[in-house]
Protein backbone atom coordinates (compact mmCIF):
# COMPACT_ATOMS: atom_id res chain seq x y z
CA UNK A 1 0.00 0.00 0.00
CA UNK A 2 2.96 2.10 0.60
CA UNK A 3 4.92 1.12 -2.37
CA UNK A 4 1.54 1.98 -3.99
CA UNK A 5 0.80 5.90 -2.65
CA UNK A 6 4.85 6.57 -3.53
CA UNK A 7 3.91 5.37 -7.49
CA UNK A 8 0.79 7.69 -7.56
CA UNK A 9 2.86 10.56 -5.84
CA UNK A 10 5.13 10.39 -8.47
CA UNK A 11 3.47 8.95 -11.24
CA UNK A 12 0.52 11.39 -10.87
CA UNK A 13 2.14 14.79 -11.60
CA UNK A 14 4.54 13.29 -14.74
CA UNK A 15 1.38 11.63 -16.35
CA UNK A 16 0.18 15.98 -16.03
CA UNK A 17 3.51 16.89 -17.71
CA UNK A 18 2.90 14.66 -20.46
CA UNK A 19 -0.34 15.53 -20.94
CA UNK A 20 0.60 19.14 -20.62
CA UNK A 21 3.10 18.48 -23.28
CA UNK A 22 0.56 16.78 -25.64
CA UNK A 23 -2.04 18.95 -25.61
CA UNK A 24 0.80 22.59 -26.30
CA UNK A 25 2.06 19.90 -29.36
CA UNK A 26 -1.46 20.32 -30.70
CA UNK A 27 -1.97 23.83 -29.98
CA UNK A 28 -4.04 23.44 -27.09
CA UNK A 29 -2.42 24.79 -24.32
CA UNK A 30 0.27 27.48 -23.42
CA UNK A 31 2.10 26.12 -21.31
CA UNK A 32 4.11 29.75 -20.37
CA UNK A 33 1.13 30.71 -18.41
CA UNK A 34 2.55 28.47 -15.60
CA UNK A 35 5.44 30.91 -14.40
CA UNK A 36 3.23 33.72 -14.30
CA UNK A 37 2.63 33.31 -10.35
CA UNK A 38 6.80 32.79 -9.95
CA UNK A 39 7.22 36.03 -12.14
CA UNK A 40 4.44 38.12 -10.01
CA UNK A 41 6.00 37.04 -6.62
CA UNK A 42 9.23 37.57 -7.90
CA UNK A 43 8.86 41.20 -8.95
CA UNK A 44 6.42 41.59 -5.60
CA UNK A 45 9.27 40.26 -3.22
CA UNK A 46 11.67 43.03 -4.77
CA UNK A 47 9.14 45.94 -4.56
CA UNK A 48 8.23 45.03 -0.74
CA UNK A 49 11.51 46.24 0.59
CA UNK A 50 11.36 49.57 -0.63
CA UNK A 51 7.59 50.14 0.83
CA UNK A 52 8.39 49.05 4.35
CA UNK A 53 8.26 52.68 6.20
CA UNK A 54 5.12 54.03 4.45
CA UNK A 55 2.04 54.88 5.92
CA UNK A 56 -1.13 52.30 5.13
CA UNK A 57 -4.18 52.69 4.80
CA UNK A 58 -6.67 49.67 4.15
CA UNK A 59 -10.01 47.74 4.27
CA UNK A 60 -10.92 43.80 3.30
CA UNK A 61 -10.55 44.84 0.20
CA UNK A 62 -7.95 47.35 -0.79
CA UNK A 63 -5.00 48.39 0.55
CA UNK A 64 -3.09 51.65 -0.33
CA UNK A 65 1.11 52.46 0.70
CA UNK A 66 1.58 56.08 0.40
CA UNK A 67 4.05 59.07 1.36
CA UNK A 68 3.45 62.77 1.48
CA UNK A 69 -0.04 62.62 0.07
CA UNK A 70 -3.02 64.39 1.65
CA UNK A 71 -4.96 61.30 3.97
CA UNK A 72 -7.97 62.83 2.53
CA UNK A 73 -6.48 62.67 -1.02
CA UNK A 74 -5.63 58.75 -0.14
CA UNK A 75 -9.07 57.60 1.58
CA UNK A 76 -11.01 59.10 -1.81
CA UNK A 77 -8.82 56.36 -3.32
CA UNK A 78 -9.33 53.48 -1.36
CA UNK A 79 -13.28 53.98 -1.68
CA UNK A 80 -13.02 54.70 -5.15
CA UNK A 81 -10.44 51.57 -5.70
CA UNK A 82 -12.91 49.38 -2.90
CA UNK A 83 -16.18 50.12 -5.66
CA UNK A 84 -14.18 49.02 -8.84
CA UNK A 85 -13.05 45.97 -7.16
CA UNK A 86 -16.46 45.03 -6.13
CA UNK A 87 -17.65 45.91 -9.59
CA UNK A 88 -15.10 44.22 -11.53
CA UNK A 89 -15.02 41.16 -9.41
CA UNK A 90 -18.27 40.68 -9.86
CA UNK A 91 -18.78 41.15 -13.91
CA UNK A 92 -15.74 38.47 -14.20
CA UNK A 93 -16.27 36.37 -11.52
CA UNK A 94 -13.27 36.76 -10.46
CA UNK A 95 -13.00 35.33 -6.51
CA UNK A 96 -9.42 36.59 -5.07
CA UNK A 97 -9.06 36.27 -0.78
CA UNK A 98 -6.33 38.63 -0.52
CA UNK A 99 -6.73 42.38 -0.46
CA UNK A 100 -5.42 44.43 -3.80
CA UNK A 101 -1.57 46.24 -2.49
CA UNK A 102 -1.84 49.99 -4.36
CA UNK A 103 0.89 52.32 -4.48
CA UNK A 104 0.88 55.95 -4.59
CA UNK A 105 3.74 57.93 -5.13
CA UNK A 106 3.70 61.18 -4.48
CA UNK A 107 5.72 62.85 -7.43
CA UNK A 108 6.25 62.36 -11.37
CA UNK A 109 9.70 61.90 -10.47
CA UNK A 110 9.46 59.49 -8.25
CA UNK A 111 7.29 57.45 -10.79
CA UNK A 112 9.15 57.59 -13.10
CA UNK A 113 12.82 56.45 -10.97
CA UNK A 114 10.85 53.92 -10.08
CA UNK A 115 10.30 52.80 -12.93
CA UNK A 116 13.01 53.53 -15.08
CA UNK A 117 11.32 55.92 -17.51
CA UNK A 118 12.99 58.98 -19.52
CA UNK A 119 11.58 62.74 -19.10
CA UNK A 120 8.61 62.04 -21.36
CA UNK A 121 7.39 59.57 -19.58
CA UNK A 122 3.12 60.63 -18.26
CA UNK A 123 1.47 57.37 -17.34
CA UNK A 124 -0.81 57.99 -13.80
CA UNK A 125 -1.27 54.25 -13.69
CA UNK A 126 0.40 50.82 -13.40
CA UNK A 127 -0.07 47.22 -13.02
CA UNK A 128 3.20 45.69 -12.10
CA UNK A 129 4.58 42.50 -9.94
CA UNK A 130 0.98 41.87 -7.92
CA UNK A 131 0.58 45.57 -7.48
CA UNK A 132 -1.18 48.81 -9.10
CA UNK A 133 0.59 52.13 -8.91
CA UNK A 134 -1.08 55.24 -9.25
CA UNK A 135 0.33 59.12 -9.49
CA UNK A 136 -1.41 61.17 -6.75
CA UNK A 137 -4.61 62.34 -8.16
CA UNK A 138 -3.45 65.73 -6.87
CA UNK A 139 -1.04 66.04 -9.35
CA UNK A 140 -3.03 65.59 -12.78
CA UNK A 141 -6.49 66.14 -11.82
CA UNK A 142 -7.52 69.85 -12.18
CA UNK A 143 -9.36 70.14 -9.02
CA UNK A 144 -10.37 73.06 -6.70
CA UNK A 145 -11.40 70.79 -3.86
CA UNK A 146 -11.36 67.50 -2.57
CA UNK A 147 -15.63 67.05 -3.91
CA UNK A 148 -14.42 68.35 -7.49
CA UNK A 149 -10.87 65.81 -7.66
CA UNK A 150 -13.08 62.99 -6.56
CA UNK A 151 -15.61 63.77 -9.33
CA UNK A 152 -12.96 64.03 -12.12
CA UNK A 153 -11.12 60.98 -10.70
CA UNK A 154 -14.13 59.15 -10.92
CA UNK A 155 -14.52 59.55 -14.25
CA UNK A 156 -10.76 59.76 -15.98
CA UNK A 157 -8.94 57.50 -13.01
CA UNK A 158 -7.14 54.58 -13.95
CA UNK A 159 -8.33 52.03 -11.51
CA UNK A 160 -10.31 50.58 -13.61
CA UNK A 161 -7.80 49.73 -16.33
CA UNK A 162 -5.18 49.04 -14.07
CA UNK A 163 -7.48 46.52 -11.69
CA UNK A 164 -8.34 44.66 -15.05
CA UNK A 165 -4.89 44.08 -15.96
CA UNK A 166 -4.74 42.96 -12.30
CA UNK A 167 -7.52 40.58 -13.05
CA UNK A 168 -5.84 39.07 -16.62
CA UNK A 169 -3.05 38.36 -14.89
CA UNK A 170 -4.40 36.84 -11.80
CA UNK A 171 -7.49 35.26 -13.30
CA UNK A 172 -6.17 34.23 -17.01
CA UNK A 173 -2.96 33.93 -16.21
CA UNK A 174 -1.84 37.04 -19.23
CA UNK A 175 -2.51 34.35 -21.61
CA UNK A 176 -3.48 37.05 -23.95
CA UNK A 177 -1.58 39.40 -26.23
CA UNK A 178 -0.12 42.51 -25.14
CA UNK A 179 -2.71 44.43 -27.12
CA UNK A 180 -5.67 42.15 -26.51
CA UNK A 181 -5.24 43.33 -22.55
CA UNK A 182 -5.02 46.75 -23.01
CA UNK A 183 -7.80 46.49 -24.89
CA UNK A 184 -9.76 44.26 -22.75
CA UNK A 185 -8.27 46.86 -19.96
CA UNK A 186 -9.72 50.13 -21.91
CA UNK A 187 -13.49 48.25 -22.65
CA UNK A 188 -13.82 47.84 -19.15
CA UNK A 189 -12.90 51.04 -18.10
CA UNK A 190 -14.98 52.49 -20.92
CA UNK A 191 -18.31 50.52 -19.24
CA UNK A 192 -17.24 51.80 -15.76
CA UNK A 193 -16.33 54.99 -16.50
CA UNK A 194 -17.45 55.90 -19.79
CA UNK A 195 -13.86 56.82 -20.89
CA UNK A 196 -12.31 56.75 -23.99
CA UNK A 197 -8.37 57.15 -25.00
CA UNK A 198 -8.82 59.07 -28.24
CA UNK A 199 -5.85 61.71 -29.23
CA UNK A 200 -5.79 63.01 -32.92
CA UNK A 201 -2.72 60.75 -33.60
CA UNK A 202 -4.82 57.48 -32.45
CA UNK A 203 -8.13 58.10 -34.78
CA UNK A 204 -8.88 55.76 -37.07
CA UNK A 205 -9.23 57.49 -40.13
CA UNK A 206 -5.07 56.84 -41.26
CA UNK A 207 -3.17 53.94 -42.55
CA UNK A 208 -3.82 51.07 -39.59
CA UNK A 209 -1.93 48.83 -38.00
CA UNK A 210 -2.21 45.22 -39.46
CA UNK A 211 -3.32 42.55 -36.75
CA UNK A 212 0.57 40.73 -37.57
CA UNK A 213 1.91 43.84 -36.54
CA UNK A 214 -0.40 44.34 -33.34
CA UNK A 215 0.32 40.71 -32.43
CA UNK A 216 4.52 40.42 -33.09
CA UNK A 217 5.39 44.20 -32.15
CA UNK A 218 2.20 45.92 -30.07
CA UNK A 219 4.83 47.60 -27.50
CA UNK A 220 6.90 48.86 -30.02
CA UNK A 221 4.65 50.40 -31.99
CA UNK A 222 5.21 54.27 -32.71
CA UNK A 223 2.24 55.40 -32.86
CA UNK A 224 0.99 53.90 -29.50
CA UNK A 225 -2.09 56.08 -29.23
CA UNK A 226 -3.25 54.35 -32.83
CA UNK A 227 -2.47 51.37 -31.40
CA UNK A 228 -3.99 51.20 -27.99
CA UNK A 229 -7.37 52.71 -30.14
CA UNK A 230 -7.41 49.26 -32.67
CA UNK A 231 -7.51 46.95 -29.79
CA UNK A 232 -10.25 49.07 -27.99
CA UNK A 233 -12.21 49.35 -31.04
CA UNK A 234 -11.64 45.82 -32.53
CA UNK A 235 -13.03 44.68 -29.13
CA UNK A 236 -15.97 46.64 -29.06
CA UNK A 237 -16.87 45.47 -32.66
CA UNK A 238 -16.31 41.80 -31.41
CA UNK A 239 -18.36 41.99 -28.53
CA UNK A 240 -21.20 44.13 -30.33
CA UNK A 241 -21.17 41.63 -33.33
CA UNK A 242 -20.72 38.59 -31.90
CA UNK A 243 -22.46 39.02 -28.55
CA UNK A 244 -21.49 39.01 -24.71
CA UNK A 245 -21.91 35.52 -24.42
CA UNK A 246 -19.42 34.55 -27.05
CA UNK A 247 -17.03 36.92 -25.23
CA UNK A 248 -17.45 34.91 -22.18
CA UNK A 249 -17.15 31.78 -23.30
CA UNK A 250 -13.77 32.63 -25.18
CA UNK A 251 -12.58 33.92 -22.22
CA UNK A 252 -13.21 30.93 -20.36
CA UNK A 253 -10.97 29.31 -22.77
CA UNK A 254 -8.16 32.01 -22.11
CA UNK A 255 -8.47 30.78 -18.56
CA UNK A 256 -8.02 26.95 -19.14
CA UNK A 257 -4.66 28.50 -20.89
CA UNK A 258 -5.83 27.54 -24.56
CA UNK A 259 -4.26 29.48 -26.94
CA UNK A 260 -5.55 32.75 -27.87
CA UNK A 261 -5.45 32.25 -31.70
CA UNK A 262 -6.84 28.38 -30.96
CA UNK A 263 -9.44 29.23 -28.10
CA UNK A 264 -10.80 32.59 -30.65
CA UNK A 265 -11.21 30.01 -33.50
CA UNK A 266 -13.05 27.51 -31.51
CA UNK A 267 -15.56 29.44 -30.10
CA UNK A 268 -16.43 32.02 -32.97
CA UNK A 269 -15.84 29.33 -35.74
CA UNK A 270 -13.92 31.90 -37.25
CA UNK A 271 -10.07 33.07 -37.36
CA UNK A 272 -9.47 36.41 -35.39
CA UNK A 273 -7.17 37.61 -38.64
CA UNK A 274 -10.62 37.06 -40.78
CA UNK A 275 -12.41 38.75 -38.06
CA UNK A 276 -9.71 41.90 -37.98
CA UNK A 277 -10.46 42.28 -41.89
CA UNK A 278 -14.29 42.59 -40.66
CA UNK A 279 -13.26 45.04 -38.30
CA UNK A 280 -11.08 47.22 -40.75
CA UNK A 281 -13.83 46.94 -43.59
CA UNK A 282 -16.15 48.16 -40.79
CA UNK A 283 -13.91 51.08 -39.87
CA UNK A 284 -13.79 52.08 -43.22
CA UNK A 285 -17.70 51.54 -44.23
CA UNK A 286 -18.83 53.67 -41.30
CA UNK A 287 -15.91 56.40 -41.11
CA UNK A 288 -15.19 55.38 -37.74
CA UNK A 289 -12.57 56.98 -35.52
Amino acid sequence: MRIMKVILVVATPLLLFISLIALYFNNQVNLTTYAQPVIRSAIDVANMNSLSDWSVIENELVVIRYHSVDEEEIEMVLEIATDIRKSLDDRYQFHYNKPVNIVIKPTREEMREFFGWGESASAVGVYYGKRIYLLAPSLWVDADSIEQLTDKYLKIGPIAHEYTHFIIDHKYHNNVPRWYNEAVAQYEEYLYQGFEWIEPYGRLNQQLYSYQEMQRDFDNLPNQALSYRQGFMFLKYQIDKYGEEKYWDFMGKIENRFLFEQAFAQVYGIDISDVWQEWEQHVVANKLR
